[in-house]
């Protein structure tokens, strides 16, 4: 009896809750997109019937949704897609193809309420088919000014002002003042004499830095080796490896007794670089005039260190890292804007229409109303972004995905293509395009109609014309801004292995300032001049920061005499009671057998030379060789 009542107990609070969570989830929105860029569609015969037709109806979402939380449907995700059924009273859900969907598992789970994306409130489309006069494409004339170096970066010409145009010498101050504080806030207990880091200490060690970039060697080590197969005897003058090491240890850009407290909702987790990332953000927009096109795209930061915004990119050569968004020139690869991805800020709350909007609006907020052309791939482009950027005075171009809101859903049929084939669909002044290449290919523009040109293929081992759209042959010219600077970035990288993850992006930030100024010291190159090369003005910049390193380092042995009056005039030898090493055989350690060479004191000297030497050949390689100290080694 006891058992009995127990579950019919049950059975009333099944379904109390039932009828509690239909009341509350009736209205759930099925329009929101996915974050990986799933292809999720209605499952309803229904839903599929008004998609078609470019209508919108609340009543099939309200229908899955009270299938989904009511125990009845059964969520399967199949390459993209979400499909519901009816099995039993149950609720199951599987993945194929390594994907999941939230969607088909309903809402709810362990009587918890989970808390939904915002709602849009905004209208379909009404996506037409046939071009007719009204969707006319925006003719947004370009009221920029002229491509090129502006304000202070206008006429330079040597390197090593270009680099201080976006890293200038009171970053330099500040980092030479807080690279002594640690060493001194690390070193209080430490017995070892430390001396402190000069300016020009600091410059050459910037100067080796990129100079290790141009000789690429396994090791630190290796460049201060004594073999011969690795030996680079530059390094070992400018600058001694135990005093490189110091430096590199306590580098540093902020006072870590200022760290804010990581319990706080504000905390910014880039603070230790954040000097560094505002000075070059803003320099960097204020150095150079932008062309017409330019584009928008993600580039990574190698690391694996342990950090809470690490990355994954499994299609990017460098897979691991930090996420940097950058908007750079489409024809020079010049960086104009960048923001490092740290992570969801609690604090500071998403963009309503996505974290995608924000990141172009926030990257393009200097750029709009003077008629650019934005290329964005699919991660970016939506039907929504580019109708405000259109009414900004920006027009924009690029790939898109399925489950982007307001795409025209005719677009959107399985229908089979040939390779060649193309669909247009037109809304006021945007145009979206499916294009069958190798697959299907869906773009959004506001800068192209229904133009065509033609692209070469290879198909059954021939080299054929395929017609291609303006929208997709433009794109594929104009996206690789980002990958331009990313290319110009990878041959001669500054920086090695670290774990300290601010290090990492110390030197990428160096790279992309020395990347930038090369483009406005070619730019400001005269058209007749020798073809400016990047490895040739890394080594410009070596030569300038490391100029003054060669009179502070030491050569080690006794110092060489500056005068070659020794070689001129006329000299006697003469005999003294005074018995010293001949200056010749000093040099000579070893003899003509191999075996170690005896110093021997004479009595004979050069009195105009006051050099001790002996009688015969020391005497004529003394008064005949400029470097007699080399000789018979």
């Amino acid at each position: 009896m006891i058992q009995f009542m127990c579950v019919i107990a049950l059975l009333l609070q099944r379904d109390a809750s039932m009828f509690q969570s239909t009341q509350d989830f009736s209205g759930t929105s099925a329009d929101d997109e996915s974050d990986e860029g799933e292809q999720n569609e209605r499952a309803t015969a229904g839903q599929s019937h008004r998609s078609r037709r470019g209508g919108c109806s609340s009543r099939g979402r309200g229908r899955r949704s009270r299938a989904s939380i009511s125990g009845r449907g059964m969520g399967r995700a199949r390459g993209g897609r979400s499909s519901s059924r009816a099995r039993g009273g149950r609720s199951s859900s599987r993945a194929r193809g390594g994907r999941s969907s939230s969607r088909a598992r309903g809402v709810r789970r362990a009587g918890r309420r989970v808390q939904n994306r915002p709602r849009r409130d905004d209208e379909c489309w009404e996506w037409n088919k046939l071009k007719d006069l009204s969707n006319k494409i925006s003719s947004i004339s370009f009221s920029g000014r002229e491509p090129g170096p502006i304000g202070n970066a206008e006429g330079i010409h040597d390197p090593l002002e270009c680099l201080h145009l976006f890293l200038p010498k009171e970053f330099y101050d500040k980092l030479l003042i807080e690279t002594n504080r640690y060493a001194d806030q690390q070193r209080v207990n430490d017995t070892n004499p430390w001396k402190p880091v000069s300016m020009e200490e600091l410059m050459a060690f910037i100067g080796i830095n990129i100079a290790m970039g141009i000789i690429s060697l396994p090791s630190l080590y290796d460049y201060w080796s004594v073999e011969p197969i690795l030996s680079h005897s530059w390094f070992r003058v400018i600058m001694s490896r135990n005093r490189f090491r110091e430096i590199l240890r306590y580098i540093h850009i902020v006072d870590n007794t200022t760290a804010p407290d990581r319990n706080n909702p504000t905390h910014d987790k880039l603070w230790k670089v954040r000097p560094l990332l505002d000075l070059l953000s803003e320099n960097c927009r204020k150095m150079y005039a932008l062309h017409r096109e330019i584009s928008i795209d993600e580039s990574m930061i190698g690391t694996k260190c342990r950090l809470s915004f690490i990355q994954y990119m499994p299609k990017k050569p460098c897979k691991w890292g930090i996420k940097v968004w950058a908007c750079c020139d489409a024809i020079t690869g010049y960086i104009y804007a960048f923001d490092i991805y740290a992570g969801a800020n609690p604090s500071v709350p998403n963009h309503p229409k996505g974290l995608a909007y924000g990141v172009v609006m926030n990257l393009m907020e200097t750029l709009l109303h003077k008629g650019h052309v934005l290329y964005t791939d699919n991660f970016y482009s939506s039907p929504d972004l580019f109708a405000d950027l259109l009414s900004g005075g920006t027009l924009a171009s690029g790939t898109v995905r399925l489950n982007r809101h307001n795409f025209p859903p005719d677009l959107k049929e399985k229908v089979r293509m040939h390779r060649g084939e193309f669909k247009f669909a037109y809304y006021n002044e945007m145009t979206a395009a499916r294009w069958y290449d190798n697959r299907d290919v869906y773009c959004l523009s506001t800068r192209f109609s229904d133009s065509l040109t033609t692209v070469r293929r290879r198909v059954d081992n021939e080299t054929k014309d395929v017609t291609c759209p303006d929208i997709i042959s433009d794109y594929n010219k104009h996206m690789g801004g980002v990958d331009l600077a990313d290319q110009a970035m990878c041959y001669y990288s500054m920086g090695r292995k670290t774990m300290k993850w601010w290090r990492r992006v110390f030197w990428r930030m160096h790279d992309q300032a020395i990347t930038n100024a090369f483009v406005i010291c070619k730019a400001n190159s005269s058209s007749d001049a020798k073809v400016v090369r990047q490895k040739n003005f890394r080594m410009c910049l070596v030569k300038a920061l490391t100029a003054h390193a060669f009179e502070l380092r030491k050569q080690p042995g006794r110092p060489v005499s500056q005068s070659l009056s020794r070689l001129t005039g006329k000299h006697y030898i003469y005999r003294t009671s005074v018995r010293r090493r001949c200056v010749v055989c000093a040099y000579k350690r070893v003899s003509a057998r191999g075996n170690k060479r005896k110093d021997k004191k004479i009595m004979t000297w050069c009195p105009k030379c006051s050099a001790h030497l002996c009688v015969g050949s020391c005497f004529e390689v003394y008064h005949s060789r400029v470097n007699y100290r080399r000789l018979n080694n």
